[in-house]
């Protein structure tokens, strides 16, 4: 394994998620005094992290699954869409509105998954412990 994937797997993720949650918070903010157009911010957001990471990915592996690349194209879309509606709501409302609200759709995929994987109710029974951490948790995030 890499350094980067021993990084990666001990703390970095962490280290990453929070750097991300504050650029996210940044920009935000920033768009609601610059008021830019969505498109825009992610098109350079996409380039810094295209920069930021290409170090680091030049040492991985890339994967052989025909899968993997198939769902990076659909996140690759939807991700922008949302991104893109995200950034002009900032903009319209505020970034504090968006950053606000933006953790429900965290409850609303919980909620949502059941209707995919209807037995995992069973799950959620059968193990109250966990369930009590999974929500406990669902309730940190919002």
């Amino acid at each position: 394994m890499t350094d980067f994937g021993s990084f990666m797997l001990s703390w970095g993720w962490g280290i990453f998620s929070l750097i991300g949650a504050v650029f996210l918070a940044a920009m935000f903010l920033v768009n609601q005094y610059l008021k830019q157009p969505g498109h825009v911010l992610v098109f350079w957001s996409r380039v810094i992290v295209v920069v930021g990471l290409s170090p680091f990915v030049a040492h991985m592996a890339l994967p052989d699954d025909w899968r993997f690349y198939a769902a990076v194209t659909a996140t690759v879309f939807l991700g922008t869409v949302a991104d893109i509606r995200t950034f002009n709501v900032s903009a319209k409302y505020g970034g504090g509105v968006t950053s606000r609200l933006q953790p429900l759709i965290v409850w609303g995929s919980f909620f949502l998954w059941f209707l995919f994987d209807p037995q995992i109710i069973d799950t959620y029974i059968a193990h109250p412990y966990n369930t009590a951490g999974v929500l406990a948790a669902l309730a940190g995030c919002v």
